[in-house]
Parts: C-alpha cells; structure tokens; sequence
C-alpha cells in the first residue's frame, strides 16, 4: 500500500492525524488478517466468496478512501504554511 509507510512510519502525520492513523492501523491490520486467512484456501475462489468477505472489502475499502482525505487535507493545509512544502 502506498500509505502504509505515511501512516505508520511518519512521526509527524501520526501525531497531528491521530484519529485517522489509527484507523488505517486498525484498517490495515483487518486486510493482514484477511489476507492470512485467503492463503489457507486452495482457490482465490474459495478464499473470495466466504462470508461477509465482500462486506469487509467494501468497509475497508471505505476507511481508506477517508484516511487519504484526511491525509489530503493536513498536507493541503501545510503547503499554505509553507509554500515550498
């Protein structure tokens, strides 16, 4: 993911995004989690239509949309501060 190293390596978007680094941690961690859990199938059929899978997509899915808003609108606010941001 391209904003995994933003959201967990970055001091500064960690402090002044808490709320949102914490939603892409806890985002992030359900998709590794998925993730573990499709390697045990055989089939990426299989691993694709368990239950509630798709739901799970689509709320993360949702959750990410918004963390790169968040995220979006800090770096936005930064370059008004500093032009040469």
């Amino acid at each position: 993911m391209k904003l995994e190293p933003i959201f967990t390596q970055s001091v500064d978007v960690k402090t002044n995004l808490r709320d949102t680094s914490l939603r892409f941690d806890e985002m992030n961690n359900n998709f590794k989690v998925m993730i573990r859990d499709m390697v045990s199938y055989k089939t990426v059929k299989e691993g694709s239509v368990v239950e509630g899978r798709v739901d799970n997509l689509n709320s993360q899915i949702k959750v990410l949309k918004e963390c790169e808003i968040d995220l979006t609108k800090y770096l936005d606010k930064k370059k008004k501060k500093f032009p040469r941001f």
